[in-house]
């Protein structure tokens, strides 16, 4: 995994409701470091390997996001109708617990817009780095 595992972490990443994701991303934003562009690119490579493993995911593109609120940017359609999306929460939140952030202090919220699935993620490494990203996926059956 590109980031360090942190003593720092409880285990699983905790779900936040989406204003509250915003807050504390932002509080980690303002008082630690972002992760140097080595270490994003590793976390680039690993998020694609990743998430192209759900089996109803297509077209699976993960790029560097435009802003510090989004330095890893991973999009992909999905083969599954919006009723779905409780499912596909779960998916990303075992995803980024148990494959991603694991060892790190991580948080995650996820929410519905209109077809869009969001998933944003923040974590921070045992150098204090944070990392921050977001998945979105459209359902489209």
């Amino acid at each position: 995994m590109a980031l360090e595992k942190s003593s720092l972490s409880a285990g699983l990443s905790e779900r936040k409701d989406p204003a509250e994701f915003v807050l504390a991303r932002k509080q980690w934003m303002t008082s630690r470091p972002p992760i140097g562009d080595r270490d994003l690119g590793l976390w680039q490579l690993d998020c694609k390997e990743v998430f192209e493993q759900l089996p109803y995911a297509e077209h699976t593109r993960v790029q560097r996001g435009e802003s510090s609120s989004i330095m890893l940017d991973v999009q992909a359609t999905l083969n599954l109708p919006v009723e779905d999306w409780q499912y596909v929460r779960a998916d990303c939140e075992k995803i980024w617990s148990e494959d991603l952030a694991v060892g790190l202090r991580a948080l995650h919220s996820c929410q519905l817009q209109q077809t869009t699935l969001i998933f944003s993620f923040v974590c921070l490494n045992g150098l204090g780095e944070y990392l921050t990203g977001q998945f979105r996926a459209k359902l489209i059956r």
